[in-house]
């Protein structure tokens, strides 16, 4: 699959662009919209972007599930290093281990629900001044009739990257 990033500040020539997309043989469910505007993506049948798909909240939360997992260790490591287990036995230190690694994956998650996707941080400026980014999925032999319509709508620009 080979993807193309099309921009453009009017809904109105991507709904056609996205029209014209599908005539050509590009599957419905390849075409998404990127865009701070969900009520006029949504006016125009265009395909959105959930909106935590938007942000980045699956990677943070990873990132801090590992960095909840590093502490997690540490704490069962200390534990066991300093003897502290024999007074009070492992229980207490592996739930701590355990809300350790809780809450590390939560603050991740909510650092990441406020931050940009970063698939998508290079459009993140011409989005915040009103732009919108069509996301086009699409077989490598359409990849003529993508830039025909890309070429036909002078509001249309492309940006692979």
């Amino acid at each position: 699959m080979s993807r193309q990033y099309i921009i453009s500040n009017d809904l109105d020539e991507l709904e056609q662009a996205q029209q014209e997309l599908i005539e050509s043989g590009v599957e419905a469910t390849q075409i998404e919209v990127l865009s701070d505007d969900d009520a006029g993506v949504e006016k125009h049948h265009l395909h959105g972007m959930p909106s935590l798909a938007k942000t980045d909240l699956v990677w943070s939360t990873i990132r801090g599930s590992l960095l909840g997992f590093t502490g997690m260790a540490i704490v069962l490591i200390v534990a066991g290093s300093f003897e502290l287990t024999s007074v009070t036995g492992w229980a207490p230190f592996v739930l701590l281990a355990i809300v350790v690694l809780g809450i590390c994956s939560w603050e991740g998650g909510l650092w990441g629900i406020h931050r940009f996707n970063s698939r998508y941080r290079k459009f993140e400026d011409r989005i915040k001044n009103g732009e919108h980014v069509m996301i086009v999925d699409f077989a490598p032999i359409l990849a003529n009739d993508v830039q025909k319509v890309v070429q036909v709508h002078p509001k249309l620009s492309s940006a692979s990257f």
